[in-house]
């Protein structure tokens, strides 16, 4: 369970959610705008690669028209030749100077974005996470009223003074005798301090195995046991509705 049962406390961790996702989006943007920035330096690193190559390419093409001159062919073949190295040699310079620019733009765009998201992402990672296991540790432990207690007990040594006064005058001896109103609010108290709320569908208290194993014995308090040693049923030896006493068992 990601987000609160409480409509407060939910409607916070929503926009919190919000916020943080605002945030990231907005340095996003920053750091795409970095990027642009830097990358536009590329423009001059761009024109240079692209002035060595054409250049390389005219010295080449100048090359190869004075080669079938005479007595000069071959010096101005080989001068132009070096020319057109020189050209190609600038054409790298500026290619790699361009990949260069490229690369610090990247970096420089991810470092400026991914660092003030961090800041804010991973704390509100860990409360996320924290909330999640503290909430779905408590939902899995709360099946019967049995397990409100530990919870009233602990709103007792956590909640403020006012709002224990609020749900009784004594909640601690409340607590102590096991008044199911009290221990209820007080449990729901302290999971509302959590983002949660009580179960509406819970075990009943002092529910036994016995009990549910045996319904055929009957044990109301104002009739005694039925069909028992004390009882009016068959057999029975105990006093009777009017008074009399019944047949005690045979010996043998």
């Amino acid at each position: 369970m990601w987000y609160a049962q409480t409509p407060r406390r939910r409607l916070g961790q929503m926009l919190f959610d919000g916020a943080v996702a605002a945030w990231a989006l907005a340095w996003i943007w920053v750091g795409q705008w970095m990027y642009a920035l830097v990358v536009a330096l590329m423009q001059p690193a761009l024109k240079l690669h692209s002035t060595g190559l054409s250049f390389n390419q005219t010295m080449q093409q100048t090359a190869g028209q004075v080669r079938d001159l005479p007595m000069v062919g071959e010096q101005l073949t080989g001068a132009f030749n070096n020319l057109a190295g020189t050209g190609s040699d600038i054409a790298s310079i500026g290619w790699d100077t361009a990949g260069a620019v490229e690369r610090l733009a990247v970096a420089l765009g991810i470092a400026t974005a991914a660092a003030p998201i961090l800041i804010v992402a991973i704390p509100w990672l860990f409360l996320r996470v924290s909330f999640y296991q503290r909430a779905s540790a408590a939902r899995q432990f709360i099946d019967a009223d049995a397990d409100l207690d530990l919870f009233a007990l602990r709103a007792l040594a956590n909640q403020p003074m006012p709002k224990l006064a609020a749900i009784s005058d004594d909640p601690v001896a409340a607590w102590r005798a096991g008044d199911p109103t009290v221990v209820r609010r007080l449990a729901s108290l302290e999971l509302r301090s959590r983002g949660l709320k009580v179960p509406t569908k819970l075990k009943r208290r002092g529910q036994s195995a016995a009990t549910s194993e045996n319904p055929g014995i009957g044990l109301s308090p104002a009739h005694g046991l039925q069909n028992g040693p004390t009882g009016d049923g068959p057999g029975g030896w105990g006093p009777r509705g009017d008074g009399s006493q019944g047949e005690e068992p045979r010996g043998g």
